[in-house]
């Protein structure tokens, strides 16, 4: 027997899925009067058939959503970074998105960041196991 929440009652009848109700406690106060709480009880294999498919749809439906949302984002993201001259991972844009830096601001730490890689022999320093500091200081 599966417990169900009461408000699937009007989900139950639409189709046709038999339910009994139980009480499993009581709520409310002395003063105003006590009210049973009640719980939906369906039988396992009327939930399996009915309910369980639906449910599996709806998470279907859900994850293709979230998918395209997630895309969409990721092609907005890609979008910012490439007008900003920045990585879409780097913690300049992140800063940008936060307010903490203006356009201007970030479109200059990426040219930085930019020739410090592309230009200079930076990475081979930093292989080598010079730290970031002193790295940026030889270049």
């Amino acid at each position: 027997m599966a417990n169900l929440r009461r408000t699937l009652r009007k989900t139950l009848d639409r189709l046709g899925v038999r339910y009994t109700e139980e009480r499993i406690g009581w709520s409310g106060s002395r003063r105003y009067g006590y009210r049973p709480i009640l719980a939906l009880v369906v039988s396992d294999d009327d939930y399996e058939q009915v309910v369980q498919p639906d449910r599996a749809k709806s998470r279907g439906a859900r994850g293709a959503a979230n998918r395209r949302a997630a895309a969409r984002r990721a092609a907005e993201t890609q979008s910012l970074a490439d007008s900003l001259g920045v990585l879409p991972g780097s913690r300049t844009l992140a800063a940008y998105r936060r307010g903490e830096i203006d356009a201007d601001e970030a479109r200059r730490v990426g040219e930085i960041t930019r020739h410090r890689h592309e230009d200079t022999d930076y990475e081979a320093l930093l292989s080598r196991g010079v730290s970031r500091d002193d790295a940026r200081a030889m270049i």
